[in-house]
This record gives C-alpha cells, structure tokens and sequence, in this order.
C-alpha cells in the first residue's frame, strides 16, 4: 500500500480537449489506445470511476485543481503556486501526491515537473496497467502468428 495523500493535483480537462490532443499525440506516440472510440471509452470509464475519487478528496480538503486547457508553462506556475510541494526527503519524509484528470490531460506532463523540481517519484498507474496487459497479450500474440 501506498498510503493517503498528502495533497491531491486534479487536472481539470474538457473532454473535447482531451479528444483533440488524444488524436494529435497518436500521431507520434504509437500508443494503440490513442484513437477516438478507444478515447471516447477511457473518458467515459475516467467520468464513472476517477471522478468520483476526486470528489472523495475535495470533501476532505485535499485537491488543487487547476486549469488543464491552460499552456504547459501556466498550469506549472499555477500548481508551484497552490499545491503545497516541498522537497521530498525520503524515506523520513514521505510526500504523497495523487495527480489525477481524464486522458491527455497533462497528467505526465506535471508529474515530470514534479520529479524534475522536487524530487518525487513518478508511479503511473496507467503505464503499470498497460505493461501488465502486454505481458498477457504479447505471448498470446506471438503464439497466433504460426496459426
């Protein structure tokens, strides 16, 4: 177990903007998940599932949100200025921070910040998910290219 945060980085994203930058990061990123029925599901399943764990930490006074649609540069300055970031002193003392926000958000982008500036450590649940699926995936595929 991880543990509870310690503050929560809620990148609010309209899901138009998400489409929209979803399609145009497919073109260089070679992601297979990155097209628009794909997209259309994982915003649906972000809105069932991932809302409401915002929704959770808001009640108890944990998030910062912040603008997604905003340039790279403004919505750093924004979080540097509204998320309490101090430098992560392991292993006496741990910062946790959940960063959350639907897909193309602008999730990696801050948490790189945050590993760049401050020293934290990056854990994406999302790429933990999808090495864990190619391990499953990839042998079966192999063994179906004979047949």
């Amino acid at each position: 177990m991880i543990g509870a945060p310690d503050s929560v980085l809620y990148i609010n994203t309209a899901e138009k903007l998400c489409i929209e930058r979803c399609i145009e990061r497919a073109k260089t990123s070679g992601r297979a998940d990155d097209t628009p029925e794909i997209i259309t599901q994982r915003i649906k399943t972000y809105n069932s599932h991932s809302k409401t764990v915002v929704e959770y930490y808001k009640k108890r006074k944990l998030v910062v949100e912040v603008d997604g649609a905003k340039d790279i540069e403004t919505v750093w300055d924004k979080v540097c200025k509204d998320l309490p970031l101090p430098k992560v002193e392991l292993p006496n003392n741990p910062k946790i921070v959940f960063v959350l926000g639907g897909p193309a958000s602008g999730k990696g982008t801050q948490c790189a910040n945050l590993v760049k500036e401050f020293g934290y450590c990056h854990i994406s649940t999302g790429d933990l998910f999808r090495a864990e699926v190619a391990k499953v995936l990839f042998p079966v595929l192999i063994a179906n290219l004979g047949h």
